[in-house]
């Protein structure tokens, strides 16, 4: 049995986070990273998942990815060469290095490449 391990949080590009504005948090995070590979304790690959509707996190897929206002601004973002964090549950910081389509046996994903700030 392999354990899966996620970090929970918030892309964001620019502003704080809806679950740290004012101080309020939300009780779930709206996004997961499952690592999938680690290159050091502070860059890492992982396979996006977003909170669904049912409560439970689903992988993202290349085709519906283009819908989640934290992709359209992360594409912005970069046309501007502008930083896109995600924001941990527990604070920690990651900058998105980039997020792109990989593959593996089960099929294709949305996959993110992190470097702890």
């Amino acid at each position: 049995m392999v354990n899966r391990v996620f970090i929970y949080g918030e892309f964001q590009s620019g502003s704080l986070p809806s679950f740290l504005n004012l101080g309020r948090r939300s009780e779930v995070a709206t996004e997961a990273i499952e690592i999938l590979r680690e290159f050091s304790p502070n860059e890492l690959i992982g396979r996006i998942y977003i909170l669904s509707q049912g409560g439970n996190y689903l992988p993202v897929s290349p085709y519906g990815v283009g819908n989640f206002s934290w992709y359209k601004d992360y594409q912005e973002a970069a046309k501007r060469k502008q930083p896109t964090r995600f924001i941990a549950r527990v604070g920690d910081e990651w900058q998105v290095l980039w997020i792109r389509q990989e593959s593996d046996d089960s099929g294709p994903y949305i996959a993110v490449g992190l470097k702890h700030e």
